[in-house]
Parts: structure tokens; sequence; C-alpha cells
């Protein structure tokens, strides 16, 4: 199923951008569903939330994982929840990220923001801890964001495994 049909089969949806589609945002081989949330306690930038997921030992959710996410009741009404594990270079040349905007109404939009801006306090990054040794990587700066062929060398390189687990949802708070 394309990633614009999954969008639109989730309940109460108000709004969905069109640039969210499966090419732009191609469907991963697997998805991971050993969630964790954190809530960002202040207004933060991109890399900062980057940061923080890897501080704590996680890695940040893709469209894709956050739909599934969405799409099983987990998301707090008057919240945002960025997916930084996905980007898209739009045709200015910005990095994009998406977002699911959880109405206060219980509607949901679906829109992109931009990894070169700040974000707000009480935006809540969905993402996934480690439970196996990994290598770390280097986040590129947000002038030079890494393609998916490179970032696939070097989980190649390093001989890493994608795995799924049975769904689980931790929530941290976090004050920068």
């Amino acid at each position: 199923m394309k990633l614009e049909e999954k969008i639109s089969k989730i309940p109460n949806i108000y709004y969905q951008n069109s640039d969210l589609t499966s090419e732009n945002f191609p469907e991963p081989k697997t998805l991971r569903t050993d969630y964790k949330t954190i809530e960002m306690k202040k207004s933060f930038s991109s890399q900062e939330a980057l940061d923080e997921m890897k501080k704590q030992g996680c890695s940040p959710a893709n469209i894709w994982e956050l739909t599934e996410w969405i799409a099983q009741g987990n998301a707090k009404k008057g919240k945002w929840y960025p997916a930084f594990g996905s980007s898209w270079k739009d045709s200015d040349g910005f990095h994009r990220v998406p977002i699911v905007d959880a109405l206060t109404d219980g509607d949901f939009e679906f829109v992109l923001g931009y990894f070169e801006s700040d974000w707000n306090s009480g935006n809540i990054l969905v993402c996934f801890c480690d439970s196996l040794d990994t290598q770390t990587l280097e986040v590129p700066s947000t002038q030079s964001l890494m393609s998916f062929e490179q970032a696939l060398e070097i989980v190649k390189a390093n001989n890493c495994r994608v795995y799924q687990t049975q769904t689980k949802t931790i929530t941290t708070e976090v004050e920068l």
C-alpha cells in the first residue's frame, strides 16, 4: 500500500500534504514497533532533537512508522509529532520533515515542516531504543543531508540488522 493511501485510511484526517507520497518517502523494508516517546519541554532545533534521542540510545521514527503509531491510537490530542527518521528535499532546496498534528478535536493533519527551523516546546518525538549493540553514526549537517544510498551503504558496511518486536510504548519527558 502506498504511503498516501495508508495515511488516508486513518480516521479523522483533516488535512494531508500532497507531497507525503511513496515517491518522496519510499517504504522501508521493515517497520519497527518498539516505540518510545520523548516530550520536549522547551523549543529546540532538529539537531537537538536528534541529539536527545541519541543520548537516550534511540533513533527517530520515519513517516511510515509514525503513521502506524498514529493509526494505533497512540497520539495525545493537541500535540505535534515530527518524524525525524524521514526527510525530503523540496524543489526550493529545503529539507522537509513529516509532522503529524493531533488536533484538540481528535482530527489529524499530516504536514511537512522544515528541518532547518526550530520546533516549539510540547512536540513529542516518537523513536526506537536500541536493544542490540549498534554502531554510532555521525548525523550530517543540515546543509548536506546524507542520501538514502549513502545511508544504505553505511548500514551494509557495518553489518547492521533491522528487526521487529512486539509493540511497546515508553514515555520520557525531557528538559534541554
